[in-house]
């Protein structure tokens, strides 16, 4: 019996020997090349990005870009963006008060000023190269990939329902930004100036305000 079992183990010893090298790490990319953690993290997951487009006098317009991969990547593709914006930007509609000439701005709603989110294509014009792009980390202890189906499902909520009246410090499209962030639990601090971005604590004393849970959001 103790031959028969030793043998067993030999011919295991073998076996593993002889085929090791056609077995793959969780870790091992293409052509065997052995990635970190991180490569293998990028490759499997995606990112969020906060996309900053100059406007005027040092203020920036803010949006939101999901990848399916880093966007440095030639192979990278948009899974989405969540972009807003007056809704009468591009028409000249006056607002006579007091024989005082005011800009209509309408509702705050979905824009594709750098990306159309139907078909995921970037619309070049508008992207310019002046552009900045800052990714956005996960919340401790979430996976990238699910931060990032987060900010989707955040995001589709978000300007779907809540289109109401725009305002540039008090329900733009930085407002919108942020507010999407902070629900999907990032925490993240704007590198440019953008009128209207929330913060928690900015939020939390809204919700006060309000009467309302600090697990909901309203835009005011």
């Amino acid at each position: 019996m103790k031959k028969i079992l030793f043998s067993v183990f030999v011919v295991c010893i073998c076996f593993t020997l002889l085929f090791s090298e056609d077995l793959k790490t969780p870790f091992e990319g293409f052509e065997g090349t052995e990635l970190s953690v991180e490569e293998a993290h990028s490759y499997n997951g995606g990112e969020t990005y906060i996309g900053y487009q100059h406007i005027a006098l040092g203020k920036y317009h803010t949006f939101i870009l999901v990848t399916d991969k880093s966007r440095e990547r030639k192979d990278a593709k948009v899974r989405n963006v969540f972009e807003s914006g007056p809704e009468y930007r591009n028409e000249k509609r006056l607002l006579i008060s007091n024989g005082s000439k005011k800009p209509i701005f309408g509702k705050n709603v979905r824009q594709k000023y750098n990306y159309d989110y139907d078909t995921k294509e970037k619309k070049a014009e508008l992207d310019k190269p002046t552009n900045i792009y800052q990714k956005v980390e996960p919340p401790k202890g979430m996976s990238s990939k699910k931060f990032d189906d987060k900010v989707i499902r955040v995001g589709q909520g978000h300007l779907k329902i809540r289109s109401s009246k725009y305002y540039i410090y008090g329900n733009s499209c930085n407002t919108s930004t942020s507010k999407i962030l902070l629900k999907s639990g990032a925490k993240v601090k704007p590198i440019r100036s953008v009128p209207g971005w929330r913060t928690p604590k900015k939020q939390n004393r809204i919700n006060r305000k309000y009467r309302i849970g600090n697990d909901r959001f309203i835009n005011y």
